[in-house]
């Protein structure tokens, strides 16, 4: 993946449509395309425009393996798997772009070729693009861990831990042990042991506000957990779930899997709704309508959709509406009580006591 907000090192160069000839200056919105090729070069320069007036956008574009920087070396490429579980090297760029500019983002060698230009546009709202470049210039945001929700809000939700970890191999021997020491009631030092190693650490691996996807309404107050595939995926609170997506097996960073993600939706008691995204297909273990409990298992984390690396997206929503925008809130601590934070990329978290 290749990130550019508004400018980065790697890129070609960013103009405004004025200097790059396109706009003259008045006041027509002459249509321009959203993407650039140029065939008149050798390597194809590859450009994406904006031509709002008002609006910065977001593009998520996809190329071939052999895209170039802007000095003319290779950008590393990463991975995509289809439904048909075929996989190929691709190109990922995540670029927001300034209203009334253009960026000139890469070199295609040959062109697009067979594997052509495949992207995805969306509008960004003020507010965010602000802090979106405020963080990729190193002045705050989660590059300079400045967080972007406030623990002092009285009104913040709060809840369990989205993930319990996998009994490892060790605590299942303590816990036959033990078994067989005592009769079999579980009370003995195994259980002991299994307890203890139930409760490993997950890296957060994008906070709230995050410059790789999560500058965006729907996005913008999710939290990225990097887990193995096939992590229990468990309730954060008392609810009932209320949709279910998990027949898609698409995985990696090209564009159409932004479309191809599968997700569990729990319909808390608060009100609020609990999305959890990129599970494992076919390991839902609840039915839509079931009331659930805080930490019971629904399904096991996976890799499916929009992503570079196996973890777990999960995020909160005011209302079931298809375009809700995220809403902030904390995780409670894994030793109990009421005390929470609100974890940034890179913090290692620890699953609530079972």
């Amino acid at each position: 993946m290749h990130v550019a907000h508004f400018d980065a090192p790697w890129i070609v160069g960013c103009d405004t449509l004025e200097e790059a000839g396109l706009d003259d200056g008045g006041d027509s919105d002459a249509t321009l395309p959203d993407l650039s090729l140029d065939p008149t070069e050798e390597p194809q320069l590859l450009s994406v425009i904006n031509s709002s007036r008002v609006q910065a956008r977001s593009f998520f574009v996809t190329v071939g393996p052999h895209a170039l920087d802007g000095d003319g070396q290779p950008l590393r490429a990463g991975f995509a798997r289809d439904d048909a579980g075929e996989t190929a090297p691709c190109v990922t760029l995540v670029l927001t772009v300034a209203p009334r500019h253009v960026m000139d983002v890469c070199y295609l060698p040959g062109g697009a070729g067979e594997f052509g230009v495949h992207s995805d546009m969306k509008d960004v709202a003020d507010d965010v693009a602000a802090r979106v470049q405020e963080a990729c210039c190193g002045a705050g945001g989660e590059a300079g861990r400045r967080p972007l929700v406030c623990l002092d809000d009285a009104a913040l939700p709060r809840y369990r831990f989205p993930l319990r970890a996998r009994e490892s191999r060790r605590a299942v021997m303590s816990s036959e042990v033990a078994a067989s020491d005592d009769g079999g009631d579980g009370d003995g030092d195994g259980g002991g042991n299994l307890a203890a190693d139930d409760r490993a650490a997950f890296v957060c691996s994008q906070g709230m506000g995050g410059c790789f996807t999560h500058f965006m309404a729907g996005t913008r107050h999710a939290l990225d957990f990097r887990c193995d595939v096939g992590t229990p995926v468990v309730a954060v609170a008392d609810g009932v779930v209320s949709a279910l997506q998990h027949a898609n097996t698409a995985s990696g960073i090209h564009v159409r899997n932004l479309f191809l993600w599968n997700s569990v939706t729990l319909r808390l008691d608060d009100g609020n709704f609990a999305e959890y995204v990129h599970i494992a297909a076919g390991s839902v273990v609840v039915a839509v309508g079931e009331r659930v409990v805080a930490g019971q298992r629904l399904c096991d984390s996976g890799d499916v959709g929009f992503c570079p690396e196996a973890h777990l997206h999960f995020c909160v929503y005011a209302s079931g509406d298809a375009n809700a925008p995220t809403i902030p809130f904390a995780l409670l601590s894994a030793g109990g009580g009421s005390s929470a934070y609100v974890p940034l990329a890179g913090d290692l978290c620890q699953p609530c006591r079972i």
